[in-house]
């Protein structure tokens, strides 16, 4: 999974990257809310690991900022701040874990596979295609929310205009080949995975 890591402290940064790493997550860092929101972007990011006091932006304004730029963004807060108040406005803004400083590697790392998706099992024999492949990938990335149509063709498609006939014969393929997931329509908005097993 590629994660992006706000941490300003270094030595925490360098052990929570190494932890990430050794578990084979790519990890792109970021040491102040500047350079961040500058760049996140030009990063394939799956999870974004902010620390609230760092120079420039905070991470409750970047979660914000996230969470706008593109609703389906995973974030977990790590924080020294513990007030009721700052948790309860970390999770408003959007975000899916909150870890109090000090904490064990370990524990940082059981949220992070937690959020990280399964990819389903294929029936005996089936194979997929890369695109199958991709479209399975997005909507785990999203999951349990509905992908909409706009991101399937940006993703899927290159922003080419999105042919509903292709793509539903390509959800039928893969409804065929799929043995642990359902890939759910839903009306007028997209598709979403329900893992079954």
């Amino acid at each position: 999974m590629n994660i992006a890591l706000l941490e300003d402290d270094k030595q925490l940064h360098r052990a929570i990257k190494e932890v990430l790493t050794s578990h084979h997550h790519t990890c792109y860092s970021f040491y102040d809310g500047d350079s961040f929101i500058e760049t996140f972007s030009n990063y394939p990011t799956d999870l974004y690991i902010l620390d609230i006091n760092v120079p420039g932006v905070n991470g409750l304004e970047l979660l914000n900022y996230l969470i706008q730029y593109d609703p389906y963004s995973k974030v977990i807060i790590i924080s020294a701040d513990s007030t009721l108040e700052t948790i309860e406005r970390a999770y408003s803004n959007g975000c899916m874990d909150y870890l109090k400083k000090p904490f064990y590697l370990q524990e940082l790392l059981f949220k992070v596979e937690q959020h990280t998706p399964k990819f389903p099992k294929l029936k005996e024999g089936e194979h997929l295609t890369k695109k199958e492949q991709l479209f399975i990938e997005l909507l785990l990335q999203n999951a349990p929310q509905t992908v909409s149509y706009e991101k399937i063709e940006e993703v899927i498609y290159d922003g080419k205009d999105l042919n509903l006939d292709a793509l539903r014969a390509l959800v039928k393929r893969l409804r065929a080949k799929l043995d642990s997931a359902k890939i759910i329509s839903v009306s007028q908005v997209g598709y979403k995975i329900e893992l079954t097993s």
